[in-house]
Order: structure tokens, then C-alpha cells, then sequence
């Protein structure tokens, strides 16, 4: 994966819809959301800073998620700065399924598949 980093991180349900539900995005384009790197530091940096209580209590968080949340962002964040430099989705399909799509339908904004 060294030899020919990433251009782009595409996640799907769990911890994809968590960030992009807490940032409010709205599916803009068939099959993907575009989730700003910049706005993923801000609520990995919300969510890190507060206890497993205050992230049971926190909107847009699914509380079966609270636990684990913190692990799946810092998980993400090491692909992102190892991996993924410029971009990152959600696809609103599962992972084979979107694949699949991508490839069929080769989108303009996910220009490397």
C-alpha cells in the first residue's frame, strides 16, 4: 500500500454514517458523501475529549457506538494520515455492493477507480 498510497478513504455504515451524521451532511451525489478530512479532526477531537458518559449523551451518536467510537477514530485518522492524504466518503451502499456501483458507473468525483 506504500508503493501506491490512496487518494481517497471510502467507508461504509458504522463509524462513516456516525461522522457524517454528526456533521450533518446530506447525501449530495448518488451512492457517496464526501466527508471534509477537516471536519472528521474536529469531531474526532469533540469525541476524544469527553468521557463514555458524556458520549452516551451525545446527539447523533447511537449509544450502542459510545464505546468504541474513539477506537474507530483513531483507527481512521491513522489510515487518513498513512494512507488516504485527500480525500474521504461514505458510501451508502455496503462495501461490495458500492464497489461494485463504483466501477460500473465510474463517477466523476471518485476519479481514481
Amino acid at each position: 500500500m506504500h508503493k501506491n498510497k490512496a487518494i481517497i478513504l471510502i467507508g461504509a455504515a458504522g463509524s462513516f454514517d456516525i461522522i457524517a451524521n454528526m456533521n450533518r451532511i446530506v447525501p449530495l451525489k448518488e451512492g457517496f458523501v464526501q466527508l471534509p478530512i477537516k471536519d472528521f479532526d474536529i469531531i474526532k477531537k469533540e469525541l476524544l475529549v469527553i468521557t463514555y458518559k458524556e458520549r452516551l449523551d451525545t446527539q447523533d451518536l447511537a449509544k450502542q457506538r459510545a464505546d468504541m467510537i474513539v477506537v474507530a477514530l483513531l483507527l481512521i485518522d491513522f489510515v487518513i494520515k498513512e494512507h488516504a492524504k485527500s480525500e474521504m466518503c461514505k458510501s451508502n451502499f455496503a462495501f461490495k455492493e458500492g464497489i461494485i456501483w463504483a466501477y460500473l458507473n465510474k463517477p466523476k468525483y471518485l476519479k481514481t477507480l
